[in-house]
């Protein structure tokens, strides 16, 4: 393995920039070889090349974390080819997010393109076949990237919005996306994708709000081992707690997301029926806390918008 010897070597040295570009060229390298090849891959060349474009995008990020300086964490020489610390780090998000595609049986049967698919369409069937977690991190790295689109929409609010409402909703209210029930996709099972996108989910909230903040959640998620459901209920059952953490930790950032998640609800229910937790999002901009009930309620502006709830719910 030429590439790991002369990472090594460098490693070795403590020469992390220079490992790093050597991770750089190895996925470059290999990615250039799978899309060149004429004829399709087996499975097994396929996983081979994935597993080997992440684990360097992964490599790499990490050498480049280990430069001491700061301003030196970068690769690339020239102005138009150099790659930020922030920059290897999305790419490695996104490397993830296309290894764990192509390993699903669902997943589309060229490497190629899964490799060229734009990162809209990676967001979109990401979310399609259940893994949203990984939709998400590759929405966040797009909208840090571009910032904003030309319009002026956060990039990252948009894709969030279209993963929860498009396809998280239905997959809570037990609906097909696309109205297709005999579709592979619709029909399959996703708890174990859920089950994922959960725990790190819950994870993130213990390293940014501390865990009594993910209490709600965990009393939630204790229902999942219920006996007595279906397997088509315990997905929804995953389904509508998952809608609920990823709707309130990412209220603030997202404004109008608890509604836009209400308005998807109503839609597919044909009813004013709304989840208690989602009501008290969008009318005081968090969630009840049980243990104070009576307790007086502060509104948080920036998520609340009660006059809003109200004429969703008159439309």
């Amino acid at each position: 393995d030429y590439w790991g010897c002369l990472y090594t070597l460098h490693a070795s040295r403590g020469n992390w920039r220079q490992a790093a570009e050597a991770m750089d060229l190895c996925g470059k390298v290999t990615v250039s070889n799978a899309l060149s090849k004429p004829k399709p891959l087996t499975s097994g060349a396929s996983k081979k090349i994935m597993d080997q474009a992440s684990l360097s995008a992964h490599v790499c990020a990490h050498a480049v974390s280990l430069v001491e300086k700061t301003s030196r964490q970068y690769i690339g020489e020239q102005r138009d080819t150099i790659l930020t610390k922030e920059d290897i780090d999305r790419r490695a998000v996104r490397a993830s997010a296309l290894r764990a595609l192509s390993m699903d049986e669902c997943s589309p049967d060229s490497i190629s393109s899964i490799l060229k698919s734009p990162s809209l369409d990676t967001i979109d069937i990401l979310a399609r076949m259940g893994y949203y977690e990984h939709a998400i991190a590759v929405a966040a790295g797009v909208s840090s990237k571009r910032m904003s689109n030309p319009s002026g929409v956060d990039v990252f609010f948009d894709s969030l919005r279209h993963v929860l409402c498009t396809y998280l909703v239905p997959a809570a209210m037990a609906c097909s996306a696309t109205g297709d029930e005999d579709n592979q996709l619709e029909s399959r099972s996703k708890v174990i994708q859920m089950r994922a996108s959960s725990s790190i989910c819950e994870q993130e909230i213990d390293c940014t709000s501390g865990p009594s903040s993910t209490s709600s959640f965990t009393s939630n998620s204790q229902s999942w081992a219920s006996s007595d459901q279906s397997a088509h209920s315990l997905q929804a059952t995953m389904a509508m707690n998952l809608l609920h953490q990823y709707t309130t930790v990412y209220s603030k950032r997202c404004g109008g997301l608890s509604l836009s998640v209400a308005s998807a609800i109503l839609d597919l229910s044909g009813n004013t029926v709304l989840p208690i937790w989602l009501k008290d999002l969008c009318m005081f901009g968090s969630p009840a806390n049980e243990s104070s009930l009576f307790a007086q309620r502060n509104c948080d502006s920036g998520v609340a918008n009660p006059s809003a709830l109200v004429r969703l719910l008159m439309s």
